[in-house]
Parts: structure tokens; C-alpha cells; sequence
């Protein structure tokens, strides 16, 4: 039950192509804020019970961490690539994009799976899998799915970005479009039996196909279209619509027993115009906030939440057991949730300082210590 890494600011090039202005700076602040509610999000979806977090709405408020994470994503990358690839897929552009993202995003995730295959080791229970070869951990890791989504999504992402240069309407639709046709054929799949896109795999839950309405979303609003749609009955529509299911799959879950349970259905496609509007919303009023105090914080958490995201994998999906005594009730499992995610929080932090996002091993130019990024600000 979301994603990945700030950029440095680069210079703006000048482009003939007719576009709205990129995102003012002041929008960083508040990216940053959304990106640190959303990890603490996450952090609690993955030590609090699920039980509890339905009884609490979570659906609401909790479970769209992840599409706003991918939301945040294809509206950081959408704005870093408007300003760097003025001149279309260049090679120079293919080559300082690639190694940027795989500098800033794979060393750190390849350094966290390695750990995970080395406690598999110790452990003696490596098993193989069709999982392992798409970015699965050979243990329990809580989120893990979203890495593979994430890593694959950022690859094609300048295709996409060309593709709404020369088609804006088109490529939304047929992002969507994607999105809607993945999900019949998954849940073709699932009807008749065909394990490999089942909702438990990370094949499924860690395909992009998943995410392309939500991203969707952000490579729209990266054009100029921030704000809240109070006057686009359209929008108001489907956040209606999205909210309303959100709420039905929390109090009537058996009403779509279509779906696969849990947090597949609360991060559906379905859940992306709400994820949109709590976006919006951050958008236009937590700017004003960013200097308070208490807000600093979650500029920080945000900043290193991609770090963080990747240490919860290894501490909630290994560490959380030995946490934890066995045979807690509900709240006595949730009363360690606080002590589990400070863990992660704080050794996140520290793997940030050590491993930083744009580790220059494979830098395109001379190394140089980089502000380390949240998870859903590759390209920023």
C-alpha cells in the first residue's frame, strides 16, 4: 500500500514550443509537504492494522499516499523535462537523463535490495521467483512493488512527455486508456485462473499500468492546469465520484468484490481524481505554511523521502517482527507503530546522509553533493 528524487535546479532553455511557464518556485515548498504527509502515510499503512485505518477512513486521507505519490511524479518529471528537452530526444538528453535517474534512484534502491538478498542469505530462505526479476525482495518488504512501477515509469516518461508536445488531448486519453485496459486484463486473468497478474504478485502491483491515469494527472497539471476545480463541473464530477467509492470500498466492501481487496482497491484508477484533489489543494494553500515550524519538518521528511521509503521496506518488512512481541491484540500492534516508524524515519535519514540521492558514482558530470530528494521528485 508510493515515487522519486529531487532534482538540483538546472538552467531553464529557452523552447519554441507554446507552453505554459514551468511551476513557480514556491510550489516546491509545498511539493515537499505533501511528499512528507505522504511517507508518514505510508509509514502507517505499513505498521498500523488495517482494520484500524478502515475504521478511521483511512481511504480517505491515508491510502492516497501512493497515487500521489505518482501523481507528484509525473508533475516533477513533466516540469524538469519542459525545461532540459527543448531540443526532443537528443541523445545528449537520452544520456544525461538516464544516468541522472539511475545515479539518483537505482544506486540507493540496488544498495537497499542487495541488503535484502544478503539477510535472505543469513536467513537461508532465498527462494526464486518471476518477482525477482522485475525488482522483488527476497523477503517480506512492504512497498516494495512501488519501486518497480516507479523505475519503470521514469524510463518511458520522456516518450510520454514527447508525446504531449505533439498530442496533448491524445496522450491523456491514451494514458487513461492504458490504465483502464491493464485492469480488465488483469481482472480477466484473475477470473480465469492465470496466477501471473494476480493482485498478490509484484508483476501486478508493481506494473506501471497501474499508475498511467495518475501520472497522467500530473503531466497536466505540470502544463499549467494547478488549480482547484471548483469551476470544471467535469472535475468536480469525478472527484465526487472518486470520493464516493473511496467512502463505498470502506463501509460496503463487498459492493465490488470485482476488485481485488485491500489497498488494490483504495489505489485503484478510480482513486486518482481524489488524488488530484488533495493534491490541488496542497498546491494552492500549504505555500503559505512552509516556514512554520512544524511544516520544516515535513519539508525535511519530504526531501529525504525516498531514502526513507526504501529503509521502511527493510525495517517494517524485517525489523517490525522482532519489534514487536508476539500475540499483540489490534491496538497493542498499533501502540509499536509509533516506535517502528521513528526507526525507519531516523535510519532513513541516516542513509541519506551516507548514500545520498545523486551519489555521482554515475553522475554525467563532475560529482558534487546534492540535496537529497522525496519520493515522487525525480525531475524536480
Amino acid at each position: 500500500m508510493s515515487t522519486l528524487v529531487t532534482e538540483e535546479p538546472v538552467p531553464v532553455v529557452q523552447s519554441d514550443v507554446a507552453d505554459t511557464p514551468p511551476a513557480p518556485r514556491r510550489d516546491i515548498a509545498a511539493i515537499d509537504i505533501l511528499k512528507g504527509l505522504a511517507i508518514l502515510s505510508v509509514l502507517w499503512q505499513h505498521t498500523v492494522p488495517p482494520t484500524i485505518t478502515r475504521n478511521v477512513m483511512g481511504s480517505l486521507w491515508i491510502r492516497p499516499a501512493v497515487p500521489i505519490f505518482f501523481l507528484l511524479m509525473g508533475l516533477n518529471l513533466a516540469t524538469s523535462l519542459r525545461r532540459t528537452s527543448a531540443d526532443g530526444l537528443t541523445g545528449q538528453m537520452w544520456k544525461r537523463y538516464l544516468l541522472r535517474r539511475v545515479d539518483r534512484i537505482a544506486v540507493p534502491f540496488l544498495l537497499i535490495l542487495a541488503t535484502g538478498y544478503v539477510i535472505a542469505a543469513v536467513r537461508g530462505n532465498v527462494h526464486l521467483s518471476p518477482g525477482l526479476l522485475v525488482g522483488g525482495f527476497p523477503v517480506n518488504a512492504p512497498g516494495s512493488y512501488f519501486i518497480t512501477a516507479l523505475i519503470s515509469l521514469t524510463l518511458v516518461f520522456p516518450f510520454i512527455v514527447a508525446a504531449y508536445r505533439r498530442a496533448p488531448r491524445a496522450t491523456l486519453v491514451a494514458l487513461v486508456a492504458i490504465n483502464v485496459v491493464f485492469e480488465a486484463i488483469a481482472y480477466v486473468c484473475r477470473h480465469h485462473g492465470i496466477s501471473l497478474l494476480s493482485s498478490k504478485t509484484i508483476v501486478y502491483q508493481g506494473s506501471p499500468f497501474r499508475y498511467t491515469a495518475v501520472v497522467a494527472i500530473g503531466l497536466w497539471m505540470a502544463h499549467g492546469s494547478r488549480r482547484v476545480p471548483w469551476r470544471g463541473a467535469g472535475w468536480i464530477a469525478l472527484v465526487v465520484l472518486s470520493g464516493a467509492y473511496l467512502v463505498g470500498v470502506t463501509l460496503h466492501p463487498s459492493s465490488f468484490h470485482q476488485l481485488p481487496g485491500g489497498f488494490i482497491r483504495e489505489t485503484s484508477l478510480m482513486a486518482a481524481p481524489w488524488a488530484f484533489l488533495l493534491v490541488a489543494l496542497g498546491l494552492r494553500y500549504l505555500p503559505d505554511v512552509a516556514r512554520a515550524a512544524p511544516s520544516r519538518g515535513l519539508v525535511t521528511l519530504g526531501r529525504l523521502s525516498y531514502h526513507i521509503f526504501l529503509v521502511q521496506i527493510l525495517v517494517c518488512g524485517v525489523l517490525a517482527h522482532a519489534l514487536r512481541p508476539a500475540g499483540l491484540s489490534m491496538w497493542g500492534r498499533a501502540a509499536f507503530a509509533p516506535l517502528i516508524a521513528a526507526i525507519a524515519i531516523a535510519l532513513g535519514i541516516l542513509y541519506a546522509r551516507v548514500v545520498p540521492s545523486g551519489t555521482g558514482l554515475l553522475a554525467w558530470r563532475p560529482a558534487r553533493r546534492a540535496r537529497t530528494g522525496g519520493v515522487a521528485g525525480v525531475g524536480r
